[in-house]
Formats: C-alpha cells, structure tokens, sequence
C-alpha cells in the first residue's frame, strides 16, 4: 500500500528559533550519535572524519565530529526564512551557473538555518531498504 504524499507546510518566521531549539534538543541525545554511525556504517556520508592513533571504529569518532560541528553550526546560525517567491526565485537562479566569483564576504551569514516555503527539490527513498542493516530496520514508513 502506498501512502499518499503530504503537503510541507513550513513553519512561521517566527517559529525558526523554537525549531532550532529542538534540533539543537536532538543533536545533543545519544538518538542522533547512534543514527550519524548507522549512517556512516551504512555509507550514507561522503564524509568520513577520523582522528588518527584512536582505537575507536571510524565510524564512532565521524559520528562524534559530525554531531558536535553540525550542533556548534547550528548554534551560532543566523536565521532564515524564505517566502514561495524568493523560493522561485531561488529555484529559477539555481538554474544558470553564477558568474560572479566565490567569495567568502559573499555569503549573508558565517552559518546560517534557512527554511523555504516550498520545496527545493527532493527525492523519494525506500524506507524500508535505507533502513536495512541499521539498529531500526523495522521503524514505520
């Protein structure tokens, strides 16, 4: 049985601090150090960080890293919300490479949590297969 997609519905502006609350919230529990290693076991991660002489499993130190950088990141960023028109925006700019050169005063903000009003783009994954060999292979679509 297929369950029907639902419609995102973002949040308010002014509901991003408590969101980043309660990320910082997940970040800070042993639930997402266990699932940044069942990624990173399972090859979901391009990035494997390692700390050379330690006896821990790569896994382990990666997640480690990952979990206290994406939690000091998180922390420090600047705020963002996008309407559906500067999401289109956004959409329609992404569509031709920029011609102005990289920089690092560029960018609005050192880090930065940004929430779109609509979709950026997306795929859809098998729940079932992604969470296969992980310590929740039977969780809930």
């Amino acid at each position: 049985m297929t369950t029907p997609a639902t419609r995102w519905v973002p949040p308010e502006p002014r509901q991003l601090p408590e969101l980043r609350a309660d990320l910082l919230d997940y970040y800070d529990c042993d639930l997402a150090y266990t699932m940044m290693q069942e990624a990173l076991r399972g090859g979901q991660s391009t990035i494997v960080p390692a700390v050379p002489g330690t006896l821990a499993p790569p896994a382990e130190v990666g997640a480690q890293i990952l979990v206290e950088s994406e939690r000091h990141r998180l922390a420090a960023a600047a705020l963002f919300s996008a309407t559906a028109d500067m999401t289109a925006l956004a959409l329609a700019a992404a569509a031709s490479p920029p011609i102005e050169p990289v920089s690092l005063d560029r960018p609005p903000a050192e880090y930065g949590f940004m929430v779109f009003d609509e979709p950026i783009g997306g795929y859809t994954e098998d729940v079932g297969a992604a969470l296969a060999g992980t310590l929740t292979p039977d969780a809930p679509g």
